[in-house]
């Protein structure tokens, strides 16, 4: 948009003609759009974008996370059955490293006391 304003004193009437005429061109214009924004849009439409990234970021490890546990409860459930509540639970507070280390030590362990449940 190579459009450049000056704003001085002018006429209420002429100032609102004039605004009008502005926005109704701005709306038009792609540029015109990102000229429109007040900061405050520009750093919130950023902060949303952001917070996409990470929710998404956030959503894949927390996905891993669950299937993993999902496994390691199954590898467990198989080789010694039914799982204590002990068990189940410190299983639900590990996070995704010892979920995977548990899931790895269960082939040659011989008691849920050997894993540390």
């Amino acid at each position: 948009m190579n459009t450049f304003l000056t704003y001085h004193r002018r006429a209420a009437e002429e100032g609102i003609r004039l605004r009008s005429q502005v926005m109704r061109k701005l709306r038009d214009d792609e540029e015109g759009l990102v000229i429109m924004q007040t900061g405050a849009e520009v750093l919130m439409e950023q902060g949303r974008k952001i917070g996409i990234e990470v929710g998404k970021k956030i959503g894949v490890e927390e996905g891993a996370l669950q299937a993993t546990r999902q496994v390691a409860a199954g590898l467990l459930r198989q080789k010694f059955g039914a799982l204590p509540e002990r068990a189940e639970r410190r299983l639900l507070t590990m996070d995704l490293a010892g979920v995977q280390a548990l899931t790895l030590a269960v082939s040659s362990a011989n008691s849920l006391d050997d894993l540390g449940l």
